[in-house]
């Protein structure tokens, strides 16, 4: 492929002999730090890499130019702090083998989240192109859209006037409701990931794992000082909804008080964060006290779902005390981050003697009728992925109803009986006790397949279809729920060989 003339870092076209381009007025040939991929590298047989726009511990993100639509786009790269760009300065290198099961877990998890997203159609989020695997890794490649982070804009701005602030922040709150409706969450809410341009439309992105977003994760947390939830400061405290929550009032807080509040982590017992309402007197009661609630030191005296913190934010006058109830959750969470190494009471002894009996019980067979009851899907897509060291390659296969090989792969899946493990339902229940689980629990690794992810897709005669996600580990031929938002293990009742049996048919039908 010719190499264009274009300026890496806006990708806009010079002229011959042209040393600084004339729209951005840098010098055309961008330098990109040393583990990013060199610019003009081409991805997919399209993507043209620029200049890189920000880096993290898990993804580098570039400026990109689509050689075939002519148009910038934005392209994400899986590169955690664990990796190192390969001699040929395109592929990646693990550190140590012993990050080998830690880069495929979160490879695989980032790509079941990166699938997900794309199932959202929301204004305030940048749509997703193209997801696909080269140099070793994966890779996404969304819309590109000239805007600036909020951060920039509202060091310019100073404090708003709540007309502009709920302007800003609506599209964010309808966005957060349908992630919290799908069991997603983001937890890095920040001005430094919300952007907006010159029409005031604004976008949320850093869509990332929430689990390199707190502390004790294994890899460097990436925290936002001011507007990180403080269960993000500890692996001991749950996450859910009411941490988003926490990240979004805060981001109001600095539109309307001009100033980030003060960083959860040093906010104590003392809590040292300045009122609302003492630095914005003119600001409606309901409001200010909305958004102390969102920023509460303890999540449980937070809202419990973005629809009941939006009715505080956007009421024109007087507090509705039906929004200051405690709520319950009302949407599936994603698996909290948990923390281990406490001590069990007496009463906590025979609560989980009580949960285990429990999950006897709730350990009964059951199959994906029962999971998914009237699913009759008409299309199925499956993902199989397989993670070396020093390699990833994975493969996929899209199946729709009507033919010989989706109707053979549907009557197998609903042969299909899986039990839940009663591990698991203390676990859940007893987060803490999920480290000494893992010490004296372990899995084999004896299969050269690692995830396999099954897709259904349903016409339900409207605009929106339904779709249903399972995912296996096929080293342990575990099974996790997306269907409810949360890691939910399920063992097979009818064998490990039938799994693996299964995962190396659509491995090699997959392949012609």
């Amino acid at each position: 492929m010719p190499e264009p003339n274009l300026c890496r870092h806006c990708f806009c076209a010079m002229e011959e002999g042209e040393t600084v381009c004339p729209v951005c007025g840098k010098k055309p040939d961008a330098e990109n730090p040393e583990q990013a991929l060199p610019p003009g590298t081409v991805l997919s047989g399209r993507y043209r890499i620029g200049t890189v726009l920000h880096h993290n511990d898990l993804l580098t993100t570039y400026l990109g130019w689509d050689t075939e639509k002519d148009r910038k786009v934005q392209v994400e790269e899986f590169f955690p702090g664990i990796l190192k760009r390969a001699e040929d300065g395109r592929g990646i290198m693990l550190i140590s083998a012993e990050s080998k099961t830690l880069f495929r877990t979160m490879a695989s998890d980032l790509h079941d989240r990166w699938k997900r997203l794309t199932e959202i159609n929301h204004k305030a989020m940048l749509k997703t192109l193209v997801l696909f695997s080269e140099n070793d890794t994966l890779y996404r490649v969304t819309e590109y859209l000239r805007m600036e982070p909020l951060e920039s804009y509202l060091e310019r701005q100073g404090e708003m006037s709540l007309t502009d602030a709920r302007q800003l922040i609506s599209p964010l709150i309808s966005l957060l409701s349908q992630l919290h409706n799908m069991g997603l969450t983001h937890c890095g809410i920040s001005p430094q990931n919300i952007y907006v341009d010159s029409r005031k439309r604004v976008v949320l992105d850093g869509f990332a794992l929430p689990e390199l977003r707190t502390v004790g994760n294994g890899l460097h947390a990436e925290l936002y000082a001011g507007y990180s939830a403080p269960e993000q400061y500890s692996k001991a405290l749950w996450q859910g909804e009411w941490t988003d929550i926490y990240s979004l009032g805060a981001v109001l807080y600095r539109m309307l008080a001009g100033q980030a509040p003060v960083s959860a982590e040093l906010r104590g017992e003392k809590n040292f964060l300045s009122p609302l309402a003492k630095l914005r007197p003119d600001l409606p009661e309901n409001v200010c006290d909305g958004i102390m609630r969102a920023l509460n030191i303890d999540h449980k005296q937070r809202y419990r779902s973005m629809e009941a913190f939006s009715a505080a934010l956007l009421e024109e006058s007087g507090a509705n005390t039906a929004v200051f109830r405690p709520e319950a959750p009302t949407h599936p969470i994603e698996k909290p981050v948990t923390g281990q190494g406490r001590q069990l009471s007496p009463t906590m002894t025979l609560l989980a003697a009580l949960l285990v009996i429990w999950g006897l019980w709730y350990a009964r067979p059951i199959g994906v009728d029962t999971l998914y009851p009237e699913l009759e899907p008409d299309i199925i897509e499956v993902y199989l992925s397989d993670f070396n060291t020093y390699r990833h390659e994975d493969r996929r296969l899209n199946l729709t109803a009507g033919t010989e090989e989706f109707d053979d792969l549907w009557s197998e899946i609903q042969e299909l009986r899986f039990r839940r493990s009663p591990f698991n339902v203390v676990v859940q229940a007893l987060p803490f006790l999920e480290g000494i689980v893992d010490t004296y629990v372990k899995y084999p690794e004896t299969d050269d397949l690692d995830t396999m992810s099954i897709s259904f897709a349903q016409d339900n005669g409207t605009d929106v279809w339904r779709s249903e996600h399972l995912k296996f580990d096929v080293d342990a031929w575990s099974y996790r729920d997306f269907d409810h938002g949360v890691t939910l293990p399920l063992m097979m009742k009818n064998g490990h060989e039938i799994g693996q049996k299964m995962a190396h048919e659509l491995w090699e039908q997959a392949a012609e």
